[in-house]
């Protein structure tokens, strides 16, 4: 589109020119392209009735008027709630039970499983009579 809006640099609307002469398939989408673009340059939008631009201002006006000023509830901070207190709480809680059952699980799986050796082998390595 920048090349059929004129709004590229010389030296590459010459290339791209050079192009579309020996390229039929870009050429004809080329020519396509620039319809459209005459198409969307002509094209204006319809004013809005009277009567709707006043009923759009008025009720404009009218928000403007009775919302709160943005920057105050900006400003404001809002002080944390009792729901969000509990909920604070819940989640702690829930951190502590799984670590409380997992921790006896990890544990157990990094000790070093100990070895028993069938008794017959047990005496012969104790040194026996």
């Amino acid at each position: 589109m920048a090349f059929l809006d004129d709004e590229l640099s010389a030296d590459r609307a010459q290339s791209l020119s050079a192009h579309l002469e020996q390229c039929p398939e870009c050429s004809s989408l080329a020519t396509e392209q620039r319809g459209l673009s005459r198409q969307l340059t002509g094209w204006q939008v319809e004013p809005l009735p009277e009567r709707l631009n006043e009923r759009l201002t008025a009720a404009t006006m009218k928000n403007c008027t009775s919302a709160k000023p943005m920057l105050d509830s900006a400003v404001k901070r809002r002080r944390p709630t009792r729901r969000f207190a509990v909920e604070v709480a819940s989640a702690i809680a829930a951190v502590l039970l799984v670590l409380a059952i997992a921790t006896p699980n990890l544990m157990r799986s990094r000790r070093r499983p100990k070895i028993r050796l069938p008794v017959h082998l047990s005496e012969d390595v104790g040194g026996g009579p």
